[in-house]
């Protein structure tokens, strides 16, 4: 289905293009100026028996420099550059540059109203561009420095990530690392992810060991995550598991080739999904606990 597609495609793709569009001489006899599959190997420097397979609906992977080559010879649309990486590589197209900031405007509407459920939209670098109530309430992504309102720099290096998530390294933290490499995988030469991954491994000694010793990718969250609803989240509460809440994981990403945002949401069970009253991390007596401890020992520390 996919080979007839990207057959019928090449074929009114390559229709629609003159040869003096391309700078080639019109030739004698000819009734419509257009491409032919001759012209098209001429000008992507590949075999007419290579068009030709495809044209043909020959089901086959093409290598990534033949899309770029037809994208560039077909002169096509970004829109269409994105369904022929699809079609023909089976994969979105690499970004040569990165793309520019910003959400899109569909995912900022669905992030409203997928509450109560925790649901959050972030760039392809996992930068936090908005949240809803409820992601406030369990996860309060936006307590972080400003440079630091990331998704998976939350996980690593808030105390409260520990508290939230009940098994934190076989999940949270494997699961965060496993969607940056699924995303330096689509966006190789994107310097945001990469810088991202780096700064990351220099602030937290966990993401670095699990960076290099783990090779998992997860370019969707998983089954789903365990964790703790807002008011309870401390670890060492009576009867905790009680309180333990597995959500499904979803992440939907956008198909329009000028973003790369993505919407994360944590589907909770029938029983969780309302709405809770006060930020998880104003209602976590763990973090409460740790911050009287670190204010304690800084006492000590300088004698008062």
């Amino acid at each position: 289905m996919a080979a007839d597609l990207l057959a019928r495609l090449l074929r009114e793709w390559r229709g629609r293009i003159t040869l003096a569009q391309v700078g080639l001489p019109e030739r004698r006899g000819s009734r419509t100026g257009t491409l032919t599959q001759e012209d098209l190997a001429h000008l992507t420097g590949y075999s007419v028996r290579a068009i030709s397979a495809l044209e043909q609906g020959v089901p086959h992977r093409a290598t990534p420099e033949l899309v770029d080559a037809l994208a560039a010879a077909l002169r096509l649309s970004p829109d269409e550059r994105h369904t022929l990486w699809y079609l023909a590589a089976g994969m979105p197209p690499p970004a040569s540059a990165p793309l520019p900031a910003g959400i899109d405007p569909g995912l900022a509407r669905l992030v409203e109203v997928t509450d109560p459920h925790p649901a959050f939209v972030a760039d392809a670098a996992r930068r936090i561009l908005a949240q809803n109530q409820a992601a406030a309430d369990w996860f309060n992504l936006l307590d972080m420095p400003e440079d630091q309102r990331n998704a998976t720099y939350w996980v690593f290096l808030s105390p409260h990530a520990r508290h939230v998530f009940v098994h934190w390294e076989t999940e949270a933290a494997q699961v965060s690392l496993g969607i940056m490499r699924s995303q330096l995988v689509r966006w190789p030469h994107d310097e945001r992810i990469s810088s991202a991954v780096s700064r990351l491994c220099e602030l937290s000694p966990d993401a670095r060991r699990l960076w290099h010793t783990s090779g998992a990718i997860a370019p969707y969250p998983g089954p789903g995550l365990t964790m703790r609803p807002p008011g309870h989240t401390d670890p060492a509460q009576a009867d905790d598991e009680k309180y333990h809440v597995r959500a499904t994981a979803v992440r939907v990403v956008s198909v329009r080739p000028d973003t790369d945002a993505g919407l994360s949401v944590f589907l909770l069970p029938a029983e969780h999904a309302r709405r809770y009253p006060v930020s998880s991390r104003q209602a976590c007596a763990a973090c409460d606990r740790e911050a009287r401890l670190a204010s304690a020992s800084s006492r000590t520390s300088t004698g008062r």
